[in-house]
C-alpha cells in the first residue's frame, strides 16, 4: 500500500475564489455505513454503435451527447437551495456487503478484535439489535435508495442483476441522491452500484450522483478488478469513474487492492470540503460508500502491513482458511472505516458526524460468512438472511443513549426516511420507510410494528434458458407483525457455524465462488410461524398450533392482499449481445441505446403455474484468476 500511487487530486476548479463562510453551528453530519490518475478516458460503446478501441483511449464522450440520456431525469442547478443550506447535515452512507450476524467483531463468536474501529464506534453509539435488510443485494440496495419495499418497485424476485442483465431499478423511481441533490447537496458514490447498467440512464451519475468511482455489477476480484466468471470465453474488467459529463475506465489499476482505491477516492471527496466543512460551492455533502468487502471472491490479502498486531493475533486463532480470508476482508474494511473517520476529523467535521453502519444482507456460509446463532443466510427469508449488524454513532447523540441498544424494529427503508428527516425535509408520502430519528435519540417510542420482508410469486432458481418467469400457485413470502413472523412456501434451512481447521479437508476451499442461492436439494417448501422475540433462532414452528390459527389467517390474508397489489418483477433474462460492446473495451459497460431496448416478455400465469422445484440449474461460469473450473460465483 505504501508504494501505491495516489489518484489525481479531486478537482476544485469550480470552487476557487469562493469567499470564506463565517463558521456557524450546523446540524450533525449523518454518516451511514454498511463499504488516481486515470490512464485513459474511454468512450462507452453501445449496441449498434460500438466505439473503436484505439480511438476511444483518447476520447472523452460528454454525457450530453448520449441520446438516451436526454429524456432521463436530471437535477437542475436551479433545483438546489440557496446559501441557507449550509445549516444542513452532511450525510455519508456506507454499506457492507454480505456481512452476517456473526461477521463483525463486536457481535462475533470467532472474530472478536478483527474490527476495532467499527467496534469502538458501536460501543460508544447505539446498536440496532433489530435491524433488517433484504435477503440479497439488488433488492436491499433498491429499498435503501427508494425507501420502498421490493414488492412495490419490481425488485422482489430472487434473482439479482448480472453483468448481462437488461434491467435495473425502474427509472420512474426518484432515488435518494436525487432527493439530496434537490435539497442542496453535492452527491458522490464510491464502490458497488448493482442497480442497473445496461443503458446509460440507469448509471449512478444519471440518477442524482455528481460523481461515481467503483464497479457496476455484483462482484469483482480485489486486485485485478475483473468479473470472476468467464463470459463468452473472456474475462472483463469492471472498474470505472464517472461524472455527469463523462465516463472513464480505470485501465491502469490492476494489482492495486480495491480498498486502497476506495480510500484514495474517499480522501479526495472528503478532502475537497474546505476547513469549515462546507466546500464544493458550500453545498453539504452526501457520500455513499458501498463497500466491496466482505463479498466473495475471497482473494487472499497477503500484505500484513494492512493489519494491526492485534488483528494478526486474531488471524492466528482462525483455523479454517476460508474463514481466515473472510476475516482479512473484514479487517480491510475496518481500516477503510478508520480512513473515513480520520478524514472527517482532519476537516473539522467529526464532532458534527452521525455514523451508522449496516450490511446489505446476511452472510453466505459458502463464502466464509456466518449468521450463527440465527437460522439460514443470504438469499433466504429466515433471520440469518435478513437480520444484520447495524449501529449509529455520533458525538451529537444525547449522552443518555450512548452505549445503549435500540430494540425497535428497523428496516432498511427506514434509512431512506431517516436521512431525509434528519436533513430537515419532509419524508415523501409514498414510501414504506419511517423516520426513526426521534426514537433513536430516546425521544419517542419505536414507530415500526410491521415489515413486509418479501413476496415473490415466481419460480426460483430461474432457468438460464428462460425468457419468462413461471408463476407459482402461491407466493414465497415473509411478514413480520410485532413479535410474530410468518414465512410461506419456504424451504427448511439449517443453522451453521464457522468450520474448524479439522474440517478444511472435508470442505475444499471454494474461495467464495459457490452460489449460496441454491435451495436445499430434495427439500419441499412448507409454511412457518415464529415468535421472534421469544425464539430468535427460529427453532419452534407454531404454524399448525391451534391457538395461532386466527393469527395465521390474518397474516396470510395480509400477504395475499399485498401480492395482488404488488408491482410486476422487473427481471429479464440475460442479453448475450452485451459482449459485442465489451469486446472493444475489455470493460463491462452500458451496451444498449433506447432504440435497441427489448420489449419485455409476458409472464406465464395460472395455466403455466407450477410448484417450484428444489433443483438448481447449471452454470458453466468459471472463476477468473483463482482456480480453473471453479463453480459459479454467488451472484448478489
Amino acid at each position: 500500500e505504501a508504494d501505491t500511487p495516489l489518484m489525481t487530486p479531486y478537482s476544485r476548479e469550480a470552487h476557487d475564489g469562493v469567499a470564506h463562510v463565517e463558521r456557524r453551528r450546523r446540524w450533525p453530519l449523518l454518516m451511514l455505513v454498511g463499504g488516481a490518475a486515470i490512464a485513459g478516458t474511454i468512450a462507452f460503446g453501445r449496441r449498434g454503435s460500438a466505439s473503436d478501441a484505439a480511438t476511444a483511449l483518447d476520447t472523452k464522450v460528454p454525457m450530453a451527447s448520449i441520446p438516451e440520456l436526454e429524456e432521463a431525469e436530471h437535477i437542475e442547478e436551479s433545483d438546489t437551495l440557496p446559501d441557507t443550506r449550509i445549516n444542513k447535515p452532511h450525510i455519508v452512507l456506507m454499506v457492507g456487503d454480505d456481512m452476517g450476524w456473526n461477521d463483525i467483531g463486536y457481535g462475533s463468536l470467532d472474530l472478536k478484535g478483527a474490527s476495532p474501529n467499527l467496534d469502538d464506534l458501536a460501543s460508544q453509539g447505539v446498536r440496532l439489535e433489530n435491524f433488517y435488510s433484504q435477503h440479497l443485494c439488488t433488492p436491499a440496495r433498491a429499498s435503501l435508495m427508494t425507501g420502498k419495499y421490493p414488492v412495490n418497485i419490481g425488485m422482489q424476485h430472487e434473482e439479482v442483476i448480472t453483468p448481462q442483465s437488461p434491467w435495473g431499478l425502474n427509472l420512474t423511481e426518484k432515488i435518494l441522491p436525487a432527493f439530496m441533490k434537490h435539497n442542496g447537496y453535492t452527491t458522490h458514490a464510491i464502490g458497488k452500484w448493482h442497480l442497473g447498467h445496461y443503458t446509460f440512464p440507469y448509471m449512478p451519475t444519471a440518477r442524482g450522483f455528481d460523481t461515481f468511482a467503483g464497479y457496476l455489477t455484483d462482484q469483482i476480484h480485489y486486485y485485478n478488478h475483473t468479473y470472476p466468471q468467464m463470459l463468452a470465453g473472456a474475462y472483463f474488467r469492471d472498474l470505472i469513474s464517472a461524472t455527469t459529463t463523462a465516463f472513464h475506465f480505470y485501465s491502469d489499476k490492476s494489482g492495486i487492492l480495491s480498498d486502497v482505491l476506495w480510500r484514495e477516492k474517499l480522501a479526495d471527496v472528503i478532502g475537497s470540503m474546505d476547513t469549515d466543512g462546507l466546500g464544493l460551492n458550500r453545498h453539504p455533502l452526501f457520500l455513499y460508500f458501498a463497500a466491496q468487502t466482505t463479498h466473495g471472491p475471497l482473494d487472499d490479502i497477503q500484505d500484513e502491513r494492512l493489519f494491526t498486531d492485534n488483528q494478526k493475533k486474531v488471524l492466528k486463532t482462525i483455523g479454517n482458511e476460508e474463514r481466515r480470508r473472510f476475516a482479512k476482508l473484514l479487517m480491510v474494511m475496518d481500516k477503510t472505516t478508520e480512513t473515513i473517520v480520520d478524514q472527517l476529523r482532519d476537516r473539522n467535521m467529526w464532532n458534527n458526524t452521525l455514523f451508522v453502519y449496516t450490511s446489505d444482507n446476511g452472510g453466505c456460509s459458502k463464502s466464509g460468512g456466518y449468521n450463527n446463532p440465527l437460522r439460514g443466510g443470504k438469499h433466504f427469508l429466515f433471520e440469518g438472511g435478513l437480520r444484520v449488524p447495524a449501529f449509529v454513532h455520533s458525538p451529537m447523540l444525547p449522552d443518555t443513549v450512548k452505549g445503549t441498544e435500540y430494540n425497535g424494529l428497523f428496516h432498511i427503508t427506514d434509512m431512506f426516511a431517516t436521512i431525509i428527516a434528519v436533513t430537515g425535509h419532509d419524508v415523501p408520502p409514498n414510501v414504506d420507510g419511517v423516520d426513526q430519528w426521534d426514537a433513536l435519540q430516546g425521544l419517542a417510542e419505536p414507530p415500526r410494528t410491521e415489515i413486509i420482508h418479501n413476496i415473490d410469486y415466481w419460480t426460483f432458481p430461474t432457468p438460464t434458458t428462460s425468457s419468462t418467469l413461471d408463476m407459482m400457485k402461491r407466493p414465497r413470502a415473509a411478514l413480520r407483525q410485532g413479535d410474530m413472523k410468518l414465512i410461506l412456501h419456504h424451504w427448511q434451512l439449517p443453522w451453521s457455524s464457522p468450520p474448524t481447521a479439522s474440517e478444511d479437508s472435508a470442505k475444499p476451499l471454494n474461495q467464495g465462488v459457490v452460489d449460496c442461492g441454491t435451495p436445499p436439494e430434495g427439500n419441499l417448501p412448507i409454511d412457518w410461524l415464529f415468535n421472534i422475540t421469544a425464539d430468535p433462532e427460529e427453532r419452534i414452528n407454531l404454524f399448525n398450533e391451534p391457538e395461532y390459527t386466527e393469527l395465521v389467517g390474518s397474516m396470510r390474508a395480509k400477504v395475499m392482499m399485498e401480492a395482488e397489489n404488488m408491482n410486476m418483477a422487473s427481471w429479464m433474462n440475460e442479453d448475450p449481445t452485451a459482449i459485442q460492446t465489451w469486446m472493444h473495451s475489455g470493460f463491462i459497460e452500458p451496451w444498449m441505446t433506447k432504440s435497441s431496448l427489448p420489449a419485455p416478455d409476458y409472464m406465464t400465469t395460472d395455466e403455466g403455474a407450477t410448484e417450484d422445484s428444489p433443483e438448481a440449474s447449471g452454470n458453466d461460469g468459471q472463476d477468473g484468476g483463482l482456480t480453473d473450473g471453479a463453480e459459479p460465483t454467488d451472484g448478489d
